[in-house]
Protein backbone atom coordinates (compact mmCIF):
# COMPACT_ATOMS: atom_id res chain seq x y z
CA UNK A 1 0.00 0.00 0.00
CA UNK A 2 1.28 3.75 -0.08
CA UNK A 3 2.68 5.67 2.20
CA UNK A 4 0.56 7.18 4.56
CA UNK A 5 1.42 11.20 4.33
CA UNK A 6 -1.16 12.55 6.48
CA UNK A 7 -4.27 12.09 8.55
CA UNK A 8 -7.30 14.59 9.55
CA UNK A 9 -10.92 14.98 10.58
CA UNK A 10 -13.49 16.98 10.16
CA UNK A 11 -16.51 17.91 11.64
CA UNK A 12 -19.38 19.05 9.18
CA UNK A 13 -21.42 22.16 10.94
CA UNK A 14 -22.69 25.20 10.46
CA UNK A 15 -19.44 27.43 10.52
CA UNK A 16 -17.59 24.55 8.76
CA UNK A 17 -20.23 25.42 5.83
CA UNK A 18 -20.18 28.89 6.12
CA UNK A 19 -16.54 29.14 5.41
CA UNK A 20 -16.98 27.22 2.65
CA UNK A 21 -19.42 29.43 0.98
CA UNK A 22 -18.00 32.38 1.70
CA UNK A 23 -15.06 31.26 0.23
CA UNK A 24 -17.02 30.21 -3.09
CA UNK A 25 -19.15 33.25 -3.24
CA UNK A 26 -16.49 35.90 -2.43
CA UNK A 27 -13.86 34.57 -4.36
CA UNK A 28 -16.04 34.37 -7.24
CA UNK A 29 -15.96 37.02 -10.17
CA UNK A 30 -19.73 37.21 -10.15
CA UNK A 31 -19.73 38.38 -6.34
CA UNK A 32 -17.08 40.69 -7.19
CA UNK A 33 -18.92 42.59 -10.11
CA UNK A 34 -22.32 42.58 -7.76
CA UNK A 35 -20.22 44.33 -4.97
CA UNK A 36 -18.97 46.89 -7.15
CA UNK A 37 -22.37 47.43 -9.08
CA UNK A 38 -23.82 47.84 -4.98
CA UNK A 39 -21.25 50.64 -4.11
CA UNK A 40 -22.00 52.79 -7.59
CA UNK A 41 -25.44 52.55 -6.83
CA UNK A 42 -25.20 53.80 -3.62
CA UNK A 43 -22.87 56.58 -4.28
CA UNK A 44 -25.12 57.28 -7.23
CA UNK A 45 -27.95 57.01 -4.81
CA UNK A 46 -26.12 59.85 -2.86
CA UNK A 47 -24.88 62.32 -4.96
CA UNK A 48 -27.13 62.35 -8.06
CA UNK A 49 -29.35 65.66 -7.85
CA UNK A 50 -30.64 65.08 -11.72
CA UNK A 51 -33.33 62.11 -9.99
CA UNK A 52 -36.42 62.65 -8.35
CA UNK A 53 -35.83 61.83 -4.58
CA UNK A 54 -37.80 58.85 -4.96
CA UNK A 55 -35.77 56.81 -7.58
CA UNK A 56 -32.67 58.08 -5.43
CA UNK A 57 -34.27 56.53 -2.27
CA UNK A 58 -34.79 53.44 -4.61
CA UNK A 59 -31.03 52.81 -6.46
CA UNK A 60 -29.60 53.27 -2.72
CA UNK A 61 -32.02 50.60 -1.63
CA UNK A 62 -30.77 48.05 -4.35
CA UNK A 63 -27.23 48.58 -3.27
CA UNK A 64 -27.86 48.30 -0.11
CA UNK A 65 -29.86 44.69 -0.75
CA UNK A 66 -27.47 43.54 -2.78
CA UNK A 67 -24.41 43.65 -0.43
CA UNK A 68 -26.83 42.23 2.38
CA UNK A 69 -27.52 39.65 -0.09
CA UNK A 70 -24.16 38.82 -0.63
CA UNK A 71 -23.49 38.66 3.52
CA UNK A 72 -26.51 36.57 4.05
CA UNK A 73 -26.33 33.81 1.44
CA UNK A 74 -23.65 31.96 3.15
CA UNK A 75 -24.90 31.28 5.85
CA UNK A 76 -28.75 30.30 4.80
CA UNK A 77 -27.00 28.00 1.73
CA UNK A 78 -24.86 26.23 4.57
CA UNK A 79 -28.27 26.01 6.49
CA UNK A 80 -30.10 24.68 4.15
CA UNK A 81 -27.08 21.81 3.01
CA UNK A 82 -27.04 20.96 6.77
CA UNK A 83 -31.47 20.68 6.84
CA UNK A 84 -31.30 18.62 3.43
CA UNK A 85 -28.37 16.13 3.80
CA UNK A 86 -28.69 13.11 6.08
CA UNK A 87 -25.04 12.35 6.29
CA UNK A 88 -23.09 15.64 6.29
CA UNK A 89 -25.27 17.08 9.37
CA UNK A 90 -22.80 16.62 11.86
CA UNK A 91 -20.90 13.85 10.76
CA UNK A 92 -17.54 13.49 11.00
CA UNK A 93 -15.10 12.99 7.63
CA UNK A 94 -12.10 11.01 8.63
CA UNK A 95 -9.36 11.57 5.77
CA UNK A 96 -6.05 9.75 4.94
CA UNK A 97 -4.24 11.12 2.77
CA UNK A 98 -1.27 8.89 0.42
CA UNK A 99 1.02 9.95 -2.33
CA UNK A 100 -1.84 9.86 -5.29
CA UNK A 101 -5.07 9.89 -3.17
CA UNK A 102 -7.17 10.38 -0.46
CA UNK A 103 -9.48 8.13 1.36
CA UNK A 104 -12.56 9.16 2.99
CA UNK A 105 -14.93 8.14 5.49
CA UNK A 106 -17.83 9.59 6.82
CA UNK A 107 -19.03 8.72 10.38
CA UNK A 108 -22.15 9.64 12.19
CA UNK A 109 -23.37 8.17 15.45
CA UNK A 110 -20.58 5.88 15.35
CA UNK A 111 -21.59 4.18 11.95
CA UNK A 112 -19.70 4.28 9.04
CA UNK A 113 -22.26 6.54 6.39
CA UNK A 114 -20.16 6.31 3.37
CA UNK A 115 -16.35 5.58 2.17
CA UNK A 116 -14.66 7.02 -0.87
CA UNK A 117 -11.46 7.38 -2.63
CA UNK A 118 -10.36 10.04 -4.49
CA UNK A 119 -6.67 10.17 -6.40
CA UNK A 120 -5.53 13.14 -6.81
CA UNK A 121 -5.54 13.84 -10.15
CA UNK A 122 -9.28 13.55 -10.82
CA UNK A 123 -9.70 16.10 -8.08
CA UNK A 124 -11.18 19.71 -10.13
CA UNK A 125 -8.78 21.68 -7.84
CA UNK A 126 -7.53 21.65 -4.47
CA UNK A 127 -6.94 25.43 -2.40
CA UNK A 128 -4.91 25.24 0.66
CA UNK A 129 -6.53 28.06 3.54
CA UNK A 130 -5.45 28.84 6.72
CA UNK A 131 -7.56 26.95 8.39
CA UNK A 132 -9.38 24.40 5.62
CA UNK A 133 -8.45 22.38 2.78
CA UNK A 134 -10.66 22.14 -0.07
CA UNK A 135 -10.43 19.20 -2.53
CA UNK A 136 -12.98 19.89 -5.21
CA UNK A 137 -14.49 17.11 -7.18
CA UNK A 138 -16.71 19.87 -9.28
CA UNK A 139 -16.31 23.69 -9.56
CA UNK A 140 -18.95 24.04 -6.61
CA UNK A 141 -18.68 20.61 -4.51
CA UNK A 142 -15.21 19.52 -2.38
CA UNK A 143 -14.96 17.86 0.76
CA UNK A 144 -13.77 19.70 3.43
CA UNK A 145 -10.79 18.86 5.53
CA UNK A 146 -9.97 21.34 8.49
CA UNK A 147 -6.48 22.21 9.76
CA UNK A 148 -7.39 21.50 13.49
CA UNK A 149 -6.81 17.86 13.46
CA UNK A 150 -4.13 17.12 11.58
CA UNK A 151 -1.96 13.93 12.13
CA UNK A 152 1.13 13.36 10.17
CA UNK A 153 3.60 15.64 7.85
CA UNK A 154 1.44 18.68 6.14
CA UNK A 155 4.78 19.99 4.37
CA UNK A 156 5.00 16.81 2.54
CA UNK A 157 1.45 16.35 1.71
CA UNK A 158 1.39 20.48 0.34
CA UNK A 159 4.41 19.19 -1.76
CA UNK A 160 2.94 16.50 -3.26
CA UNK A 161 -0.24 18.10 -4.22
CA UNK A 162 1.88 20.88 -5.44
CA UNK A 163 3.75 18.49 -8.07
CA UNK A 164 0.47 16.34 -8.80
CA UNK A 165 -1.89 19.34 -9.41
CA UNK A 166 0.53 21.89 -10.54
CA UNK A 167 -1.91 25.15 -11.40
CA UNK A 168 -4.63 22.87 -9.64
CA UNK A 169 -3.36 23.60 -6.18
CA UNK A 170 -3.79 26.99 -4.96
CA UNK A 171 -2.44 28.06 -1.80
CA UNK A 172 -4.57 31.23 -0.41
CA UNK A 173 -2.88 32.23 2.49
CA UNK A 174 0.80 33.33 3.77
CA UNK A 175 2.93 30.47 5.31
Amino acid sequence: MDKLILKAKSKYDLKVLIDFNRYNLYSSLQARIVTILSIILIIFGIISSDFSIGLRILTVLVGVVWIVELLVLPKLNAKKVLKSSKISSEADVEFEFYEDKVLTKTIKDEKEMARGELNYKDLYKVVDLKEYIYLYIASNQAFICSKDNLDGNYNELSEVLKSTLGKKYKIKYRR
